[in-house]
């Protein structure tokens, strides 16, 4: 239901892993030539599942944003800020029909598949009893927790997808890598939306109630094809009402349950806190400037879905693995951020204001903002995946406990001054703040990371000749025109400096093929 992604959704490959402390494209085969190439086989299983899940995902994530821009310009920023400031508090209301129950699971059939029936009963038993309590809550509190009557109507419309969210078999689909059926059934739900969105959306609060129903209605299809697919994997789920095993489940879910409680606190008091200091308006603001950057996120949660297996069957035998995957994808992860950046600071107003329009140009600067947090979130992703998958959802919670406290007191701090952006600069402190305290975690874990400082440099130099390229663009082009440049300027120049080098494209093309 969020529009920014969810980024907590989580077969070995043959070889082990080592670690290298650089690469080079061109050189005569050498040692360290062949430790690479072994590095990038290590990775071929969460390359495969991640092609087989990225096509689908890009065409959902282009009809998603599309639809957002049509309902952003028909019903304008403070009736979109209504349906934002909505979805967020939903958020909270999901957590408790959830606790963290599907992502110890997941882990849970991963390393033990014989029991997939009775853990999948369990899971439904527990989920369905807390979706059923989360809504009546919902029901109860909803006119006392919103800043406005139009809001609580579109939180309980939306409120539905609580007990139908609960029926999803997505989370069984990722614990045996069926990952295709995923992505199927996600893009099966935007395009829904988007038929369906095109053809009632009208102009005004009304149409806010009527994407807010549609939105259900694609949840409802997208649930009832993972439940029906994850059905034909495993079997009837096996339903058994043992107290005492639910309430076991539950206790093991409970650091889980606190870690995905927090990263919500500061995911979402930016909406929340925009609602109650400012106005719908300014939330409707916020959330047009996040939507690129969430499409962004939601292309790192298919890698974060596809790894997180991989990670849990092999980094607990082979510590290597978790070390190389540590160095390598963190090294692309602030390339990519040095990128992103590069791209939208020269062009933020102008894209805001060409995409949107004019009502929603003052959320420019937090558009830059969030653009350059999705890029810390790229590297984030990848550091939890590495905490859960060994058991160490402890200082993961701590983690994004920090976060949480350090982006709410943020946001009282600088939205009533500086609006959007001030709620923008809180929410990239925080994902700094986890992403430092979960990085230091997991060279405890890993050992040394040798990082690829001549890489990064080179990441960095084709990131500031794209930016300088783009600025000397400006204004001569549609912003949308001068994106794409960017972009392939980008990529050229990386090939060029060798950022990415052959036998690393090759291993990605294999993957890719493979699927």
């Amino acid at each position: 239901m969020n529009d920014r992604g969810d980024l907590l959704t989580h077969k070995a490959a043959p070889e082990s892993s080592t670690s290298t402390a650089s690469d080079s494209a061109g050189d005569a085969p050498t040692a360290s030539s062949h430790t690479t190439d072994a590095q990038g086989r290590s990775l071929h299983t969460p390359l495969k599942g991640f092609f087989k899940l990225a096509p689908g995902q890009a065409i959902g994530q282009a009809i998603g944003f599309a639809v957002l821009v049509l309902v952003a310009r028909k019903v304008g920023p403070s009736n979109l800020g209504t349906y934002q400031f909505a979805v967020s508090a939903l958020t909270y209301f999901s957590l408790v029909a959830n606790l963290g129950i599907t992502t110890l699971a997941v882990r849970d059939v991963t390393t033990n598949p014989d029991r997939a029936r009775a853990i999948t009963g369990d899971v439904l038993v527990i989920r369905l009893t807390f979706a059923a309590l989360s809504f009546a809550s919902l029901l109860v509190l909803a006119p006392y927790i919103t800043p406005s009557h139009r809001t609580a109507i579109v939180l309980d419309i939306l409120g539905v997808a609580l007990i139908i969210e609960a029926l999803t078999g997505e989370w069984l689909l990722q614990a045996y890598q069926r990952l295709g059926t995923i992505a199927i059934a996600a893009l099966l739900r935007q395009i829904t939306v988007g038929v369906l969105t095109a053809l009632v959306l009208t102009v005004g609060f009304v149409g806010v109630e009527r994407y807010a129903v549609v939105t259900v209605v694609g949840t409802v299809i997208a649930s009832t094809m993972t439940a029906v697919a994850a059905i034909r994997v495993v079997g009837s789920p096996h339903i058994t009402f043992s107290a005492s095993r639910l309430y076991s489940r539950c206790r093991r879910s409970t650091p889980f349950s606190w870690s995905f409680i927090m990263i919500q606190v500061y995911y979402t008091s930016d909406y929340l806190l925009l609602g109650f200091l400012k106005n719908s308006n300014a939330v409707g603001q916020y959330g047009a400037a996040y939507r690129l950057p969430s499409i962004v996120i939601g292309v790192i949660s298919l890698w974060s879905t596809a790894a997180y297996p991989y990670l849990v069957r092999r980094g607990a035998a082979e510590p290597t693995i978790l070390q190389d995957y540590v160095s390598r994808t963190t090294s692309v992860a602030l390339i990519l951020a040095a990128a992103l950046l590069a791209i939208t600071f020269p062009l933020g107003h102008a894209l805001m204001l060409e995409i949107f329009g004019a009502p929603f140009a003052p959320a420019a600067p937090a558009f830059v903002i969030l653009m350059a947090n999705a890029g810390v979130i790229i590297a984030s992703v990848n550091l939890m995946n590495v905490l859960l998958a060994v058991g160490d959802e402890r200082h993961y919670a701590i983690a994004v406990t920090g976060g949480a406290v350090a982006n709410t007191a943020l946001n009282f701090a600088l939205i009533p001054s500086l609006g959007t952006t001030g709620s923008a600069t809180a929410t990239l402190c925080a994902e700094m703040i986890v992403f430092f305290y979960m990085l230091t975690r997991a060279r405890r874990i890993t050992g040394p990371l040798l990082f690829d400082f001549t890489r990064l440099f080179r990441g960095l130099g084709a990131a500031l000749m794209t930016g300088g390229i783009l600025f000397g663009l400006h204004n001569t082009l549609p912003a949308v025109g001068e994106a794409g440049i960017g972009g392939v300027t980008f990529i050229a120049l990386a090939l060029s400096f060798r950022v990415l080098t052959l036998d690393e494209l090759l291993i990605w093309r294999h993957a890719e093929s493979s699927s």
